[in-house]
């Protein structure tokens, strides 16, 4: 029965938490009202893409429209329905939620950090709510996880660590009770695997970790405590040596083959060996803005540099550092369990988007699940530096406190969407991503001269980027005379041709394309066009991917049926729907043709991708074939009838 004392104590507890809640609420408020960004629209935009989702057929179509990765992500996209079910929309209802998945994440981080203290030391009673509070608040308040907080794309990544916190909380309680209840004890821990990994993996990939990180956890922070039985050692390697095998087995013999062709990296400026040896560079930064935050923000667009050579003395600093401190945080494992273990999970939870798949180099929100216990080493350096119990409560609320106003300011610069572009692009002048998205927003709020200046300093710095040419004529065709458009369009044929073209452009040139042969850009056509495309295919090396030829051959088909070459453009959609046989792709070229009145190609069209989708070739088979085969059939029939009214 509690006692008044231990009654006290909660309802203190409770007040104290709450106010923290409410610390984290107001820190980030400002950003709360910040816009969509970036890769906001690719996934979201699927709310509206067939209309509201209002029927158990169009959620079934939402939840696996997901391009975001091999498993499309369907319980991160169920998330959104949280939010709306429609699209466009308003960014702050999903923002809000990801802040309150935010809390929820810290309520479980504090509950699991109680409980990995009673593993060292079940008797321990003292301080049960001053370290895992600092834990806990450390990782909470830290401004690094703004960018994953108020992205509302990066609710994949919270809810995959949402379930990883779950699924280690639960084992752990399992794990607490394998001598007193061992029956009650094995299916917890069962469960814990069997039920939040897959559910952590479908909102996203690096959530399939989670025996991986539970391996990491039993072999620092509860090692030996308590001690297992035969039985229980073989159903613990059972759940998680094997799959923790399985994963590591996974990472290098994907290294292996991609390793002597670089075919998985053609869409990428850097080789697999590169990515290693900049990846060193990159855990470099992230432990930096996690341990000293502010001063070295990169935010979203920062484009990492590149390590070619291991011989580059910062590199081979770089990894000597990182291998000292790790077979350090082997050997005090036993010693240091808290501290060790905070390293090995970090290590650990990169595996996946540090190694060998070809991934962008840097993202901020891939340390939201890596650094939940890297509080550990500070609060375990203060309280083992000072004596004074007052004088260690007084640095660690100062620190957290320092982290607290860090967050709200940068969430204040993330409310500011004009300034907060603005920013990136002066911070990362050699980004043009960066020089892009802040031209985007000088040209959404009517400053469509500074976007050109922008853009110009841009192409200035970086006349190789094919991306900064094509949005310059894309800007300039929405209000610059015919003159200045044609000298430009010169410009820009010449440095697309001479420049890089990256797949992620495809957007853009599709748009502007379509703006040219829409007669939206004075002075330029359809021949125009064809000559963008032209040089656009001349600046691509034969090693160029699938789905870069692809984007070519689909917009030249394009341009080609606008011109009136209605056999010409039938080609190119065949052969551009063989280079990527996505299903809805196929359906969308046939509808172009239908709609240029070339009936029998568009018939002849949804044929091909009906025997793709019979002999089970294409690119999305997570909607099934009957559902696609269903969709090809009603579109031939609504050919069929147009052409026999127009008979």
């Amino acid at each position: 029965m509690p006692t008044k004392r231990h009654s006290r104590d909660y309802i203190v507890f409770s007040a104290v938490a709450l106010c923290l809640g409410l610390l984290v609420l107001l820190a980030y408020r400002p950003g709360l009202q910040g816009p969509f960004l970036f890769d906001d629209f690719a996934s979201l935009s699927t709310l509206g893409a067939t209309g509201e989702i209002d029927t158990l057929a169009e959620l079934r179509r939402y939840l696996a429209s997901g391009t975001a990765g091999p498993t499309g992500r369907p319980f991160a996209l169920l998330s959104f329905l949280i939010d709306d079910y429609s699209w466009p929309s308003n960014p702050y209802s999903f923002k809000r939620t990801n802040l309150l998945l935010h809390l929820l994440n810290g309520v479980f981080l504090f509950s699991i950090v109680r409980l990995l203290l009673h593993s060292q030391s079940p008797t321990h009673t003292t301080r049960p709510v001053l370290i895992p509070g600092f834990v806990t608040c450390f990782w909470l308040f830290h401004p690094l996880l703004v960018s994953t907080v108020l992205y509302p794309v990066q609710r994949m990544t919270i809810l995959a660590t949402l379930f990883v916190l779950v699924g280690i909380l639960i084992y752990l309680v399992g794990r607490r009770c394998v001598r007193t209840k061992p029956a009650v004890a094995a299916i917890l821990m069962t469960l814990a695997i069997a039920i939040f990994t897959p559910l952590a993996a479908l909102s996203k990939e690096n959530g399939a970790m989670l025996p991986l990180l539970l391996f990491v956890i039993e072999c620092t922070f509860i090692r030996g405590s308590p001690s297992l039985l035969w039985w229980q050692q073989l159903h613990r390697h059972i759940l998680l040596t094997l799959p923790s095998a399985a994963i590591l087995g996974y990472l290098i013999s994907y290294a292996v083959r991609v390793w002597p062709n670089n075919g998985a990296y053609a869409d990428r400026a850097f080789s697999l060996p590169e990515r290693l040896l900049t990846q060193i560079h990159v855990l470099g930064s992230y432990l930096q803005n996690w341990f000293l935050p502010g001063t070295n923000y990169r935010g979203l667009l920062g484009e990492f540099p590149i390590a070619s050579t291991l011989e580059n003395p910062g590199t081979l600093f770089g990894l000597s550092l990182l291998i000292a401190i790790t077979a350090a945080a082997l050997h005090f494992r036993r010693t240091l369990p808290l501290s060790a273990g905070a390293w090995l999970f970090f290590l650990t939870g990169h595996v996946v988007e540090s190694t060998a798949i070809p991934l962008e180099l840097y993202f901020e929100h891939r340390n939201y699940l890596p650094t939940l216990f890297l509080g550990f080493p500070i609060a375990g350096i203060v309280l083992c530096a000072l004596n004074n119990r007052l004088l260690q409560q007084i640095i660690l609320m100062t620190i957290l406190a320092i982290l607290l106003g860090l967050t709200w300011d940068r969430a204040s610069l993330w409310g500011d969407p004009t300034n907060l572009h603005v920013y990136w692009a002066e911070r990362h002048p050699y980004s043009q991503r960066a020089q892009r998205a802040a031209a985007l927003e000088l040209e959404r709020t009517g400053q469509l001269n500074e976007a050109y200046q922008l853009l110009q300093g841009g192409i200035t710095r970086m006349p190789d980027n094919a991306a900064l040419h094509l949005h310059q004529l894309a800007l300039l065709c929405k209000y610059a005379p015919e003159r200045t458009v044609n000298k430009v369009f010169a410009q820009t044929v010449t440095g697309v041709r001479n420049g890089t073209y990256e797949p992620g452009t495809f957007t853009l040139l599709r748009q502007l394309v379509q703006s040219i042969t829409g007669g939206r850009c004075d002075g330029l056509g359809p021949t125009d066009a064809g000559i963008l495309l032209d040089a656009v295919a001349a600046g691509q090396t034969p090693e160029q991917s699938r789905f870069t030829k692809f984007q070519i051959a689909h917009t030249r088909a394009v341009v080609t049926l606008k011109a009136g070459n209605i056999g010409v453009a039938a080609d190119l959609f065949r052969d551009a729907f063989e280079l990527r046989p996505h299903p809805e792709t196929g359906l969308q070229q046939a509808a172009q043709l239908a709609t240029a009145g070339a009936l029998d190609h568009a018939l002849d069209h949804l044929a091909l991708v009906k025997s793709h989708v019979r002999r089970g070739q294409t690119l999305n088979n997570v909607i099934g074939p009957k559902i696609w085969l269903r969709d090809i059939q009603h579109l031939e029939n609504q050919i069929r009838v147009n052409g026999e009214t127009q008979q």
